[in-house]
């Protein structure tokens, strides 16, 4: 009877948020905005979209051409550990997820990190600190595709 109940909500939501989002328009029109609502990129193919700059310069950024050379879920622990041991952790329950956009150059140099729009849109005190960590993991990245200019990594972050 539980199983039934999860599988029935699981189902509903999955209507809810993939269902809703499919729509008459083209997906590559779509423009997602970061915290400051400043344009942050819009899909363009399947692993390329043009990414905006803070400075508002559009450049084509590739999907799936970098990644974190222990894993994902090891850069989650190794954020989550940063956090927690920083001076400025403040002991608050938040219990979300932030979305973070990472920007590499050819060489894998970190160029830019942004947080994706959410709905709530208030500053949040350890988003410095995430974003200060993913910048001090440069030199910890793997290339998967050489030939491209311009890469980005989306991280989902949970903060507990």
């Amino acid at each position: 009877m539980i199983i039934k109940k999860t599988v029935k909500l699981s189902l509903l939501l999955y209507l809810i948020f993939f269902g809703g989002c499919q729509s008459s328009k083209n997906a590559t029109s779509l423009i997602v905005y970061d915290l400051y609502e400043k344009p942050l990129y819009h899909p363009s193919s399947s692993d390329e979209l043009i990414y905006y700059l803070e400075t508002g310069e559009k450049i084509i950024a590739t999907d799936n051409g970098v990644e974190f050379c222990e894993g994902r879920d090891s850069l989650s622990n190794y954020l989550l550990i940063k956090y927690v041991n920083h001076p400025n952790y403040s002991w608050i329950d938040y219990n979300m997820r932030i979305f973070f956009v990472i920007l590499f150059d050819k060489d894998l140099e970190i160029k830019e990190v942004r947080i994706s729009n959410r709905y709530d849109k208030h500053r949040y005190p350890f988003e410095d600190i995430f974003i200060q960590e993913l910048k001090n993991t440069e030199g910890m990245w793997c290339k998967l595709k050489p030939e491209k200019e311009w890469y980005y990594y989306f991280h989902v972050q949970k903060i507990y």
